[in-house]
């Protein structure tokens, strides 16, 4: 990973080209996760993704993967965002996580990683694609999370939610029947969820401003789509929520 890690230009060079492929016209998940295997982890030691989209019932599902020679789909478990596991904390907060290597991988049973990984794998990260989920990648290598890392991925993952707010698949998140919750909370930005903790903690809009270095007037802005999203009519409504309807946000 070095030639991706510590030169600037091929970093750039790489998004840019991920820019460009996605800016020709509207892509599925499946092109845009072969052209991640194809093109900007081309060289590096990154040899699978697979993509785990947040379902308004809190499960997860997996709409696009690549560079696997099985799929064992009847062993996969039955995941869900409220698990503790290294990815659901990338699909919790909106950040970049290292997810371990084969030995320590703890999110899937031996069965289904055997199938799907016969060599083993170094490493294993999972980025955000907000909106959406995260994208978990697999490295042949140990890979270090490095800062530089750590932003090329953001970067990746930010240019790949646009690109699907217009996208044939841009409905990967589906609503689920029968929720005894506001069945919009999962689609709920890093940022939003931050806002919402700190005001179930009680904060006012300045004291949220300044804890979250945000203005004033985003946190406003940031407070109305929150309750759109929710189906709520102000802050009185959400504190009156009982924990139990955020279990993947109150950690």
């Amino acid at each position: 990973m070095d030639d991706l890690l510590t030169h600037e230009v091929s970093m750039l060079r790489r998004i840019e080209s991920l820019a460009y492929f996605l800016r020709e016209r509207p892509r599925s998940v499946d092109s845009i996760l072969d052209h991640l295997w194809a093109n900007t982890f081309y060289g590096q030691s990154a040899f699978g993704h697979i993509l785990h989209a947040i379902q308004n019932d809190g499960s997860l599902s997996m709409p696009a993967k690549c560079g696997f020679k099985v799929w064992p789909t009847e062993k996969f478990p039955k995941l869900d965002v409220t698990t503790d596991t290294k990815l659901n904390r990338s699909l919790r907060t909106g950040e970049v996580v290292s997810c371990g290597s084969f030995e320590s991988f703890s999110f899937a049973g031996p069965d289904y990683l055997t199938d799907l990984f016969p060599n083993g794998f170094g490493s294993s990260i999972a980025w955000p694609v907000p909106g959406t989920g995260s994208i978990l990648t697999f490295f042949y290598d140990e890979v270090e999370l490095t800062p530089e890392l750590t932003l090329f991925l953001k970067t990746v993952g930010n240019i790949i939610s646009l690109s699907l707010q217009n996208s044939p698949d841009a409905n990967v998140v589906k609503p689920a029947d029968h929720l005894d919750h506001p069945v919009t909370q999962f689609t709920l930005t890093s940022r939003q969820w931050n806002i919402l903790k700190s005001v179930r903690k009680g904060k006012t809009n300045p004291e949220i401003a300044e804890n979250l270095g945000y203005s004033e007037s985003l946190v406003r802005q940031e407070t109305m789509k929150i309750y759109r999203k929710l189906r709520i009519e102000g802050r009185k409504e959400l504190l009156d929520l009982p924990d139990e309807k955020f279990p993947f946000i109150f950690e």
